[in-house]
C-alpha cells in the first residue's frame, strides 16, 4: 500500500465512470477507506493505464507535500511577533543579570580591598583568618 487518492481523483485519472469504480469498491475488489483508494491497487486493476505520468497525480502529490510542509512550519515555527516579544523579554532579563553581576563584582572588589587592609595589622591570628578568607574567595571565583 502506497500513495492514496480520492475516489473522484481516481475516476479522473482512469477516465472511467464513477459508477464503475463504485462497483469495484462495493464488491470488495478495491478497498476505499475514508473515500481514498490505493494507487498501486488501481495499477493492478487497470494495468494499461500510465498513472505515473498523469499530471493530476503529480498535482495531488504536490498539494499533499505542500500542505504537509506548511502544517509542519506553522507548528514548529513560532510567529514573528511572538519571537520579537520573546527576544525583548530575554534582552531585558540579560540586562538585569548583567547589572546584578556588575554589582556583585563591585562588592567582591570592595571585600578584597578590605581584606588586604586587614592583612596589614600586627595580629597573627587576624592575618591567618584573612589569608584563609582570601584563599576561599579565590577558589570560589575560579570555579
Amino acid at each position: 500500500m502506497g500513495q492514496k487518492v480520492a475516489v473522484a481523483t481516481a475516476v479522473r485519472l482512469l477516465g472511467i465512470k464513477r459508477s464503475e469504480l463504485q462497483h469495484l469498491i462495493h464488491d470488495g475488489e478495491l478497498p476505499a477507506p475514508e473515500g481514498m483508494v490505493d494507487v498501486d491497487l488501481l495499477r493492478q486493476l487497470y494495468p494499461r493505464l500510465a498513472l505515473q505520468e498523469s499530471p493530476v497525480l503529480e498535482r495531488v502529490q504536490l498539494i499533499k507535500t505542500t500542505a504537509f510542509s506548511r502544517r509542519v512550519r506553522s507548528t514548529l515555527t513560532p510567529d514573528r511577533d511572538d519571537l520579537e516579544i520573546q527576544l525583548r523579554k530575554r534582552n531585558a532579563e540579560l540586562s538585569l543579570e548583567r547589572a546584578m553581576a556588575k554589582k556583585y563584582r563591585e562588592i567582591i572588589d570592595q571585600l578584597c580591598r578590605k581584606l588586604d587592609a586587614m592583612q596589614d595589622c600586627s595580629d597573627d591570628v587576624q592575618r591567618r583568618v584573612v589569608q584563609d578568607i582570601n584563599r576561599w574567595l579565590l577558589e570560589q571565583l575560579e570555579k
